[in-house]
């Protein structure tokens, strides 16, 4: 049994190599597998920087198998700022997907390599279907599109369907409304036939959810009784500690930083802020810091300081345009 300071040094929240459910990650997953129960081609789920959309990818791809009940091969690309040119389009895939020979040879020799390639791993896995997210698909281009459906229609032919989700920030409504007025409808047909928008935490329920997921659910070593909340509050767990006992005093809090810092023009509160504003109250005053009994508000007050939730949402605010629907009270 390796000791609590060893633990602590490979901690996945010391790492920050762990995913947590948050509600809006768990309704998103459900709907995206209800999406692939469907087998439709393609959707667009776009959110607001930092709301947690590159865990929300994450989380499906650990927990797809056993969630979902099928080996379906699941694959992810953050896809970069470059100029669309076709060799490079298809070496970024092929790479993605692990081939050994990623960049040799002509365009179309690519492509076909690709197709090879994918039916293999479809034909592996037993089923016939393959699931793609493209992260920060709003950089994609239009010549990209063409060459996606291209691979879509080749899989196709051999009896496989292409799934491609592309998570973006919500600047992709724009490319999806410029390819609707130029009826360029077998792009929308492939990839954009459902739009969802993924929020942060919004209502105090999201908040209780997600502080239950370090009280009760998280846990390290995995096959262990150790959440991470009992992990950091070894003692006062016992007695009965929980970081959703505290769910008021956080809600106080944010009400308090979001009037001295006005943020006001919105009550979304980014996932990742979230995460690691729990993060800082489970490593600050934990036993490992300040060893506390019970929190107050000040010491969310503390963490939400620390977590660069002010500094973060300052600036989305700068950018963003007005939406009522962000107009939740917590």
């Amino acid at each position: 049994m390796q000791s609590d300071d060893k633990l602590l040094e490979i901690h996945p929240l010391i790492q920050r190599n762990y995913c947590a459910c948050s509600r809006q990650i768990a309704d998103a997953a459900a709907l995206i597998y209800s999406w692939v129960e469907m087998a439709i081609p393609g959707a667009i789920i776009y959110a607001k920087p930092r709301m947690g959309k590159s865990r929300l990818i994450q989380f499906i791809q650990e927990n797809f198998s056993l969630d979902f009940g099928k080996n379906i091969p699941i694959y992810s690309i953050e896809w970069t700022s470059h100029s669309p040119k076709e060799n490079t389009f298809f070496e970024i895939l092929l790479d993605k997907f692990n081939h050994d020979i990623p960049f040799e040879g002509r365009a179309i020799e690519k492509r076909k390599r690709l197709r090879n390639h994918i039916i293999t791993i479809v034909s592996e896995s037993k089923q016939n279907k393959i699931i793609i997210f493209i992260d920060e698909a709003h950089r994609l281009k239009k010549l990209e599109y063409e060459w996606l459906l291209d691979t879509y229609n080749d899989l196709e032919r051999h009896g496989i369907i292409l799934i491609t989700f592309l998570v973006a920030e919500d600047k992709i409504l724009r490319t999806f409304n410029e390819l609707r007025a130029k009826k360029e409808m077998q792009i929308i047909g492939r990839f954009m036939t459902e739009t969802y928008r993924f929020t942060g935490l919004m209502q105090i329920n999201d908040f209780k959810f997600l502080l239950n997921e370090f009280d009760n659910n998280l846990k390290f070593p995995q096959d262990s009784d150790l959440t991470y909340t009992k992990f950091f509050f070894k003692e006062q767990y016992e007695q009965g500690f929980r970081l959703s006992n505290y769910l008021n005093q956080l809600i106080e809090a944010l009400k308090f930083i979001q009037y001295k810092y006005n943020i006001s023009e919105y009550k979304e509160v980014p996932g990742m802020y979230a995460v690691r504003c729990i993060e800082e109250i489970l490593k600050t005053h934990g036993r490992f810091g300040t060893n506390v009994n019970e929190l107050n508000t000040q010491h969310w007050i503390n963490a939400l300081e620390s977590c660069g939730y002010i500094s973060g949402s300052n600036s989305v605010d700068n950018e963003k345009v007005i939406d009522a629907s962000y107009r939740k009270d917590l």
